[in-house]
């Protein structure tokens, strides 16, 4: 007798009524498409960001700087990129004219003048002074 309850109980499958039926599609269709928002957001922004490291190489290899540089910019809009390869290219330019001078300078014989001068400063510096 156990066995045929235990029969009987196992054919009753639970019924669900027409709006349990759309209330539970209606939360599996909201997380999906939450599932599909979040990876459409991630693969733009993954999109967006080799669009801004292309804009950089480019600029950079237009000014006569390494591409590699692109790697280290902060790259968050067209306008932040070109900003920061300007801001690369008169610096390394202004490196360059120094180290130009440099060379003029050290072509020239010391006088003497300038050697205490900088000697003096340098132990100004170290505080020998």
């Amino acid at each position: 007798m156990n066995e045929k309850n235990n029969n009987q109980q196992q054919g009753i499958e639970k019924m669900f009524t027409q709006s349990d039926v759309n209330r539970i599609i209606g939360e599996r269709l909201s997380r999906d498409k939450l599932k599909g928002n979040e990876e459409l957001e991630k693969r733009e922004s993954e999109l967006m960001a080799r669009e801004l490291k292309f804009v950089a190489k480019q600029l950079l290899s237009e000014k006569g700087l390494p591409s590699e540089l692109a790697d280290i910019l902060k790259l968050e809009s067209e306008a932040s990129v070109t900003e920061a390869v300007e801001l690369l290219s008169k610096l390394v330019s202004g490196n360059k004219m120094e180290s130009k001078l440099k060379v003029v300078n050290e072509r020239k014989l010391p006088t003497g003048k300038n050697d205490d001068e900088n000697y003096g400063q340098l132990r100004r510096a170290f505080g020998l002074i």
